[in-house]
C-alpha cells in the first residue's frame, strides 16, 4: 500500500457524512456523560483551600452509601439465593423442568376435558 493510498482512504473516511454524524453523536453523548450528575457525584474533586476536608467528606459519604448497599438485607438475600442456584446440581433443574411440564400438561388436559364436558362454564 502506498502512502498516497493511505491518505486517500483517510480522506474518504473523514469526509464521510455518516461517519462524521456518528462522530458528532458520540462526542455529544460523551460531553453529556462527562458533565452529568453521575460524573459530578463520582468523579468530581473539590478545588480550593479546603480540598482535603471536602474530599474527606465526599469519601465518607460515598463509603457510607456503599456500606449501606453492601450490608442491606436485600443484597444479602440475593447473594445467598445466587449461591444456592449456582451450587444446585443439574438434576435439580431437570427434575423441576420435568415436574413443571408434567403439571402443565395435566392442567391443560383437564381444562380441555372439563370445558368440553360442560362442567366448567364460560370456557
Amino acid at each position: 500500500m502506498k502512502k498516497s493510498d493511505g491518505k486517500r482512504i483517510s480522506g474518504i473516511i473523514s469526509n464521510s457524512r455518516v461517519l462524521s454524524f456518528f462522530d458528532k453523536l458520540c462526542t455529544g453523548a460523551h460531553e453529556k456523560v462527562k458533565t452529568g450528575l453521575f460524573a459530578r457525584i463520582f468523579c468530581s474533586y473539590p478545588e480550593g483551600k479546603k480540598v482535603k476536608q471536602k474530599l474527606k467528606k465526599s469519601r465518607t459519604f460515598r463509603s457510607k452509601v456503599a456500606e449501606k448497599i453492601e450490608n442491606s438485607v436485600l443484597t444479602a438475600f440475593f447473594s445467598k439465593l445466587l449461591v444456592f442456584f449456582i451450587e444446585c446440581r443439574l438434576k435439580v433443574y431437570g427434575s423441576f423442568l420435568f415436574a413443571f411440564s408434567a403439571f402443565s400438561g395435566v392442567y391443560s388436559l383437564l381444562s380441555v376435558v372439563l370445558c368440553n364436558s360442560g362442567v366448567i362454564g364460560g370456557c
